[in-house]
């Protein structure tokens, strides 16, 4: 009965939402895609591509279609180039760098040596240019006998962690949680052998998530909540410095007190089956840091307003990192309801936006967002919106039940951080094992957002020319068109200051087809492509 004592109430959401969802957004990847349970749902998206990683999948889509398309689809073991001495690869992790420009990719894989000793290896993939299509810099972490599961990976300006929970591989004894620092600068060099300093289990505390750092700073983060018994207690690491010759580490941990009382939260009921699906624990699930503060995301056991039962709710935590406490928290549950796997991003507004899965006897497993804006009151959370609704119950027998254990958001290069993409896992409609995935872009209300997409597109052609026109679009200021000699792509820019409607294209091919998707641009960013004509 410990929890249920432990357990904390949480608000009423707010009676709002400031959260727009820009178009109806597209189906990722699924099961039936070569996935596994459970995906561990990831997402981070660049100036020109969108790219999804989950067990064991990637996928990667071009910006510049109307819907986006598929540019790159492969298994996770390809990606990464494995032999045939690895046997399980997972936990995929993927991350944009604004900064650098560059692709950071990580997972842990099971395999043998050379002589056919067990290993356990973190691997990492750091692209050679802004392309995620393009070739990678693979690096690899073994360890005899041990296995870094519940991986994380975050960076800073000058430096990039992995961290795992550390276990061996014959045994399955837990051995603590691990981490690793890497220079930044020797991975974007593509450096053979980067310099790096490892910090052997066992850690102050288990499953620790580093920080993707959204804004310049020297000091890296990390943060962690214990996953055993109920815990008030949230550590926090900062590392500064760089490792390797002319550097060194410097690292400091604090223990800092919370008012919430984490628990284990309830596994979630469905609709149409009875069937709990398993929301884990109470452990973080990322965290993200941006001018001066670290937001954190996890579930927690809590008892709903007007409820009487323990649920599965949704705990965020924000820590002031210049003085190392703890500003606010959100714990968000409602009556009935189960609400789990949060993935939180801040946009350039500093408004925290999230995604996460609600369920209930009457509903299927879904995907919501929500916010909190800057000028929300302390602790309260907007009212939930629905990105997609599950279709089907979910019942993976005769594997466990397992869900998440991740959902997946990274703040929009292109419009300077004011939206967010954001991934969820959601039931198919045949149900059963197969779970898929919902991408879709979001915005907590910024002041600052990038036009619609054009719509209303013709074009007309002439002698060696095409006339390409279309709809103006409120708040535009210009326009980008873009050309293919192939339906559906991918599309060379020919024309990016088009200041409005129509633009001609000359020194064609008569009898050559050629296609088009035309653009937005403004201040704060640039719109998907239109629909191809």
């Amino acid at each position: 009965m410990t929890p249920l004592r432990s357990a904390p109430s949480s608000a009423p959401p707010s009676p709002f939402s400031t959260v727009a969802i820009d178009g109806a957004g597209f189906d990722g990847m699924s099961l039936v895609d070569g996935g596994a349970i459970p995906p561990d749902t990831q997402v981070a998206v660049g100036p020109g591509h969108i790219f999804e990683a989950v067990n064991d999948h990637v996928r990667i889509w071009s910006r510049q279609t109307n819907p986006p398309s598929v540019i790159y689809d492969n298994g996770l073991g390809a990606f990464f180039a494995v032999d045939f001495f690895t046997y399980l690869i997972s936990d995929p992790r993927v991350r944009y760098d604004a900064a650098s420009g560059r692709w950071f990719v990580s997972v842990v894989t099971l395999g043998f040596d050379s002589l056919f000793q067990s290993i356990g290896s973190w691997r990492l993939a750091v692209s050679k240019t802004s392309d995620p299509t393009g070739t990678y810099t693979l690096y690899v972490a073994s360890f005899n006998d041990a296995f870094p599961d519940f991986p994380s990976l975050g960076f800073n300006d000058d430096k990039l962690a992995l961290t795992g929970d550390a276990f061996t591989i014959s045994t399955q004894q837990f051995l603590g949680s691990e981490f690793l620092v890497l220079r930044k600068s020797d991975l974007i060099a593509g450096a053979s052998a980067p310099a790096q300093q490892f910090f052997a289990p066992p850690q102050a505390v288990e499953s620790i998530q580093v920080a993707e750092s959204l804004s310049s700073t020297s000091t890296l983060y990390m943060a962690a909540v214990s996953t055993g018994n109920p815990t008030s207690t949230l550590q926090m690491w900062s590392i500064d410095g760089v490792p390797g010759p002319g550097g060194g580490l410097a690292v400091t941990t604090a223990a800092l007190p919370m008012q919430t009382t984490l628990v284990t939260p309830a596994d979630a009921a469905q609709a149409g089956s009875a069937t709990l699906i398993a929301t884990n624990d109470a452990r973080l699930l990322n965290v993200v840091y941006r001018n001066g503060s670290l937001w954190m995301a996890g579930n927690t056991g809590c008892v709903p307003a007007g409820d009487n039962a323990l649920r599965s709710c949704l705990h965020f935590v924000q820590v002031s990192t210049a003085t190392a406490t703890v500003g606010q928290e959100i714990t968000f549950g409602e009556s009935g309801e189960y609400y789990y796997y949060p993935a939180v991003e801040i946009d350039a507004s500093n408004n925290l936006v999230t995604v996460f899965n609600r369920s209930s006897i009457s509903e299927f497993a879904s995907v919501y967002t929500s916010a909190h804006n800057v000028t929300d009151g302390a602790g309260t959370l907007q009212t939930p919106i629905l990105v997609k609704l599950g279709l089907a119950a979910y019942d993976p027998s005769p594997n466990p039940p397992r869900w998440g254990d991740y959902s997946g958001a990274a703040a929009d290069p292109f419009d300077g951080n004011a939206s967010v993409w954001i991934a969820g896992e959601y039931t198919r409609s045949d149900g059963g094992a197969d779970w898929g995935t919902w991408i879709a872009r979001v915005s907590a209300g910024a002041t600052c957002a990038s036009p619609g997409i054009p719509t209303g597109v013709i074009a007309t052609s002439g002698d060696t020319t095409v006339s390409v026109s279309w709809t103006a679009v409120a708040g535009a200021t210009r326009y980008s068109v873009r050309r293919s000699l192939v339906s559906g792509g991918p599309y060379t820019t020919i024309a990016t200051q088009v200041s409005s409607p129509p633009y001609t294209d000359t020194g064609l091919t008569n009898g050559t087809p050629y296609y088009y998707v035309v653009s937005a641009s403004n201040g704060c960013g640039e719109s998907l492509g239109s629909l191809e004509v």
